[in-house]
């Protein structure tokens, strides 16, 4: 009975130190990357064309076209691509200024020409779609060439301000007048606040900002 009692029974300090353990087990885990999809069709007759190949130019990641003509390629750092969709007896087409941003898909449709003789590739620029179709609330993002043109400070929190509905204060962003307490900042999947006032650091550079 007495072992029960003190496996059953322990101190407050005990759930509090375990509790802690526990908390601080879990990982912490934040989005830090974009997605690439689109379909792949015949150029003449619009239907799906499984088993075309679609890679990111310069790296090694890229899809194998499904039944119904869709790819997607997940984990994509968020930059500037190129993408290129090719298939045995059609034309190859790549796609420049393929804009991947942060937790959004970038489309990237491809029609392919059918081809009898080796032809170059054809090359088109690709534009980031106005609407966001896997985006159901409100938000904004900002382009790496839009933070170095944008005539503010040196900070991404000045650049970042000159957005709808954001401003500054003494401390940093404020977003519709919610202040920095309430503001969470993520970097690579790491948030960093100042614990004596906890407020977020705002200050990140904007050159280290893709």
């Amino acid at each position: 009975m007495e072992n029960i009692y003190r496996y059953v029974f322990r101190p407050p300090g005990f759930w509090a130190a375990l509790l802690c353990t526990v908390l601080f087990a879990v990982p912490l885990h934040a989005q830090t990357t974009g997605k690439i999809a689109g379909r792949v069709t015949d150029a003449d007759t619009d239907e799906p064309l499984p088993g075309a190949n679609v890679v990111v130019v310069g790296t090694k990641m890229g899809a194998t076209v499904d039944v119904n003509g869709e790819y997607f390629i997940l984990r994509v750092s968020p930059r500037t691509y190129e993408v290129r969709a090719s298939l045995v007896g059609y034309q190859s087409v790549s796609k420049t200024e393929v804009e991947v941003l942060l937790d959004r898909t970038a489309t990237v449709d491809f029609q392919l020409k059918e081809s009898t003789v080796e032809l170059d590739a054809i090359v088109v620029t690709a534009d980031l779609d106005p609407v966001q179709m896997d985006v159901s609330f409100a938000q904004q993002a900002i382009t790496q060439e839009q933070l170095e043109t944008i005539p503010v400070g040196a900070r991404i929190r000045d650049q970042v301000a000159t957005q709808v509905g954001l401003d500054t204060d003494a401390w940093g962003i404020t977003i519709r007048g919610e202040d920095a307490t309430t503001i969470g900042f993520n970097m690579d999947g790491v948030t960093a606040a100042d614990n004596r006032h906890q407020r977020a650091y705002t200050s990140f550079s904007k050159t280290a900002i893709k």
